[in-house]
This record gives C-alpha cells, sequence and structure tokens, in this order.
C-alpha cells in the first residue's frame, strides 16, 4: 500500500511560457504524465516519468501541437501540428503520433491538406481525423498503416463549386515594432489591373487561419465567404495577427495586447498597407471586416485608419473597453487604476470617433455592392 502522502514529481520552469497549458493533462496508464507546456517557447507535448521524476519533450520543434487524444493502450498519443517539409506547413494542420517510451515521432499524413482532429479507432492501431484541402471542405478520413480512405466524399452537392475556388498562398510582412506576421492571400487569375481588396480578421483571438478550410465551423464560413470575395475579384488577405496561436509563445502572449495597449492592431494595419503596395490593388478600394475580436479589430481600423480602411464590416465587435476596470467600492484599488482605466479607454475603437470617417457597414452585400 502507498503512504498516502502527497509528493512533488515535478516543478515547471519559473517562467511565464512555461505555466501548465489547457486543455491536456492525462496519466498514460503505465508509467507516465504527458501534459502539454510551452516552456521552449512553443506548444509541445512532454512525458513525466513517475518512478525516476524524469521530464522528456515528446514533440520538438517549432511548431505548435493541439488536439490530442491517447491510445486506448496509453503508449502512444496522436495530435495535429502545423509543421511538415515545407515552409507553408506552418499555415496547416497535419497529423503526428508519438510513442510516449521512446519518444518516436510519425508524421501521419503530410501534402497540401488541413488534417485535424485524430481520434483513435479501436485497438488496432487505425485513425480517424478531418481531412480538407483548400478546394474541398472536411470530410472524414479512416487511415489504416498505408492506406487512407475518404469518407462521404459523394455527399458533396454536384453543384458546389470547388473548380472556382482558388488556393490561398502565405504570404508575411512586418509589423512596425518588427514583429513577423502571417496571412493568406486569396486571388482570382486575370481580370481588372486594379483590383478592389479586403483584409479579413479573425475571432478568438487565440485562432489560426490556414492555407485551407478551417477545422472550425465558423472560420469554415468566414473562409467561404474570403473565397467567395475572391471569385468576385477582390484581393482578399486574412491576417494572423498577434494572439492568435500557431507562431510561437511570444506570439500568442504579447504584452500589452487588448485593452492593455491593443499592440496587435499593429499586424492589422500592416495588412492593409501590404495590400495596398500591391500593384494590381486599387489602395483606394481597401474594405475589412471581422466578427467578434476580429470586430473589435474591424473598428479600431476604420476608426484610427480612415485613409486606409475606406470601408468595413464589424460582425458583433467590442467598442469601449474601459469598463474591464469597473470594480465594485469593496475591492481594493490598484494604485494604477486610473491609468489602467485610460489605456483601456484609449485602446476601444469608441476613443477615435473623431477620427472614423471610413464607411461602416452592417453586412457584406452593402460593402460588395459599394466596390464592384
Amino acid at each position: 500500500m502507498g503512504s498516502e502522502k502527497g509528493q512533488k514529481l515535478w516543478e515547471a520552469p519559473k517562467t511565464l511560457a512555461a505555466s501548465y497549458v489547457y486543455p491536456f493533462f492525462e496519466f498514460s496508464g503505465n508509467e507516465d504524465l504527458v501534459y502539454l507546456s510551452y516552456e521552449d517557447g512553443w506548444q509541445h507535448l512532454y512525458a513525466l516519468t513517475i518512478n525516476s521524476k524524469a521530464s522528456k519533450l515528446l514533440t520538438p520543434g517549432n511548431y505548435m501541437v493541439e488536439q490530442i487524444k491517447l491510445s486506448p493502450d496509453g503508449k502512444k498519443l496522436v495530435f495535429s501540428a502545423n509543421t511538415g517539409s515545407e515552409p507553408e506547413d506552418l499555415d496547416r494542420r497535419h497529423i503526428g503520433s508519438v510513442e510516449i517510451p521512446t519518444g518516436k515521432l510519425t508524421w501521419e499524413t503530410a501534402g497540401t491538406g488541413i488534417e485535424a482532429y485524430p481520434v483513435w479507432v479501436g485497438e488496432s492501431g487505425k485513425l480517424a481525423f478531418f481531412s480538407a484541402t483548400a478546394q474541398r471542405s472536411h470530410l472524414v478520413a479512416v487511415k489504416d498503416g498505408n492506406n487512407t480512405q475518404l469518407l462521404g466524399e459523394s455527399l458533396i452537392p454536384t453543384d458546389f463549386p470547388q473548380n472556382q475556388l482558388v488556393t490561398p498562398k502565405q504570404v508575411k510582412f512586418t509589423a512596425p515594432d518588427g514583429t513577423t506576421v502571417y496571412g493568406q492571400l486569396f486571388e482570382k487569375e486575370g481580370g481588372s489591373s486594379t483590383k478592389p481588396a479586403v483584409v479579413f480578421v479573425h475571432g478568438g483571438p487565440q485562432r489560426q487561419m490556414l492555407l485551407g478550410w478551417s477545422y472550425m465551423d465558423y472560420y469554415s464560413n468566414t473562409y467561404s465567404i474570403n473565397q467567395y470575395l475572391a471569385n468576385l475579384g477582390f484581393v482578399v488577405l486574412s491576417v494572423n495577427y498577434r494572439l492568435g496561436i500557431g507562431y510561437g509563445y511570444e506570439f500568442h502572449k504579447p504584452s500589452g495586447a487588448y485593452y492593455q495597449g491593443a499592440v496587435e492592431y499593429q499586424d492589422v494595419k500592416a495588412a492593409g498597407e501590404y495590400l495596398a503596395n500591391l500593384p494590381q490593388v486599387n489602395p483606394e478600394k481597401i474594405g475589412i471586416y471581422g466578427g467578434s475580436y476580429g470586430g473589435y479589430l474591424t473598428a479600431l481600423a476604420l476608426a484610427r485608419d480612415s485613409d486606409l480602411f475606406k470601408v468595413g464590416v464589424d460582425i458583433h465587435g467590442v467598442h469601449d473597453l474601459d469598463g474591464r476596470y469597473d470594480l465594485s467600492p469593496n475591492y481594493e484599488q490598484a494604485p494604477d487604476l486610473d491609468l489602467a482605466r485610460k489605456t483601456a479607454w484609449e485602446s476601444s475603437p469608441i476613443a477615435d470617433l473623431n477620427t472614423w470617417t471610413s464607411l461602416f457597414y452592417s453586412s457584406m452585400q452593402m460593402m460588395i455592392e459599394m466596390y464592384l
């Protein structure tokens, strides 16, 4: 019998990056605890052997791991990650598996598609996961050894215009403070020599838009909107701004963001300027749209930079942030509370109403009609 006394097996490095990462922490049923940590700057899987108290990194490299499942026998993990043989894989998802005792890492999928949410099928080692491309939205795929079968492809409507959808291109540009920002550029070949353009800003903000259909329903919808706009003749840039996932801890957890300074807005403005400098884009016809957190940043763009963003669609965004510090007088008041409130106000779109001259619409159709 055990002593019934708790003991400390391991202690995280005393850095913010090494803090426990929600949502994965499991006992394998063998000798290991497996968990996620950002301690090396990327969201990775680690295994802690209980008897030896030794911790080891299972997924080394400059990429993030998510959507993890433990095998029925507790000896392997399967997950999705944004890595592969091509630089563009940073903006994709592929499936990997790792043996916990040995650390042997196997990449189960590769290529130009998006694979996500893997699960084990029974105890035979089969895998099932979502599979998509730039043109085809997600279907279930089953992998048995070297054979992969796509399920339900016959259910795609015959009139779904897959052959009309573009393949977005990975682009990167630099924010004013030197941060590298990634995005996906949607553009149909041909058309006008000077095209209208749109920046799409995702919500969350802990999201990442990809070089294909998103594995989340909301962003599957917005991906289809970006394709629709490109098909109409717009150049569309989907920007992955700071606070989003996929580019390491410092990008995901920047200081001075949201109501503490809105540092991530630099990335959105840089996206608009990137479009304005493309030779095929009319710099006088650049719009912006987004929902939720993307709506907040859309409103911030229209308020701060009306000369750049001439029109926008803000979908259920937030506009006044100083209410974040509305505290009961029964609570202890921090000595810098007034400064915090001032910073929150200055991070709000409503603070820049005097310079907001851009057109604000409640529907995408109104913006489309204005520019086409």
